[in-house]
């Protein structure tokens, strides 16, 4: 297969997600937040359980403020769009999120509370910002990084749960994982041993890169790869997104080479003793770039992530 036709396919694929998508509804580390309600679905008031334990939310939520770019595109991937007011400056999706000079990392009590928001919903939680705004009575949820991908379809459903879209949470999460689960089967490995794959998060002294224990190291082996970020590699270390050094990347010799930052092939084939790794001598079709918001996001876009791993990882089978 050439470059173009490679591209192509490539192109086709995102292509395929957008109707899936559009079927599906309007479209978006740490312990995983599970949902627990002593009320029915769409009954207020409603107590849920998220990574703070439990949260009372009063009466179905209109003026929803989101500081969490993942939060964004799922809470507009579920129909909750109408209900946000806010969202913070790193919200980059969808274009018609409410974007303000909010910030998810050094968030402002007061800046919040000017939008008289009726449910803020997290990721981060610095200066115990959560406590802040319960004190001040308004409901938060905190939506933490999740360890596997059944933890971000879980995410989905409690902001279904606590925004009033239940059915369109659960369609959306049935969704991604079906869209998942189905490029499983195009991702077979060759003579049973799974690509060795490194996606890497950030560059400098030390490579951070998704480990095992993290929804992207789920991905992962879901699509039947094998993250060089094992636990034998990173004893010791994060494993949820650990930081590997440069001899042991050359050491683990990647088949493939997934970038999430601004790094080009070319800057990585020039790395000290980087020519050894098997995806740098092929590196065409073996160093592929991931857009950042797409793979450090949960949300139903991480299928597009999915799916442009899978094409490279099936090219380079099939050229094996």
């Amino acid at each position: 297969m050439n470059k173009n036709r490679y591209l192509l396919s490539v192109f086709l694929t995102f292509l395929a997600l957008v109707g899936l998508v559009a079927c599906g509804g309007t479209q978006e580390a740490g312990p995983s937040t599970t949902s627990t309600a002593n009320q029915g679905a769409g009954t207020w008031p409603l107590t849920v359980t998220d990574s703070k334990g439990q949260v009372t939310i009063p009466a179905k939520p209109s003026r929803i403020v989101s500081l969490s770019p993942t939060a964004t595109e799922q809470l507009f991937a579920i129909s909750a769009g109408p209900q946000v007011v806010a969202v913070d400056k790193q919200s980059t999706f969808p274009p018609q999120a409410p974007k303000t000079a909010l910030d998810g990392y050094q968030p402002n009590v007061e800046a919040i509370r000017s939008y008289n928001p009726d449910l803020v919903v997290l990721a981060y939680d610095p200066n115990s910002l959560t406590q802040q705004l319960r004190d001040a009575k308004v409901p938060v949820i905190t939506l933490t990084t999740p360890s596997s991908l059944a933890q971000a379809y879980d995410q989905l459903r409690l902001l279904g749960q606590v925004t009033g879209n239940s059915s369109q949470a659960e369609l959306t999460a049935t969704a991604m994982r079906t869209s998942i689960e189905q490029l499983t089967s195009t991702v077979s490995p060759p003579n049973g041993k799974p690509l060795r794959v490194y996606v890497e998060t950030e560059a400098g002294s030390s490579y951070y890169t998704p480990g095992v224990n993290s929804y992207m190291g789920d991905l992962l082996r879901t699509l039947h790869l094998a993250n060089i970020a094992d636990p034998a590699m990173t004893a010791g270390a994060d494993a949820n997104y650990p930081s590997l050094s440069s001899e042991a990347i050359i050491k683990a010799n990647p088949q493939l080479i997934v970038l999430t930052n601004p790094v080009s092939a070319a800057a990585v084939a020039a790395r000290p003793g980087w020519s050894s790794i098997e995806a740098v001598r092929h590196r065409e079709h073996s160093i592929i770039t991931v857009e950042a918001d797409l793979a450090s996001r949960w949300g139903p876009r991480l299928v597009q992530a999915a799916q442009v791993i899978a094409a490279a990882a099936t090219h380079l089978q099939t050229a094996h």
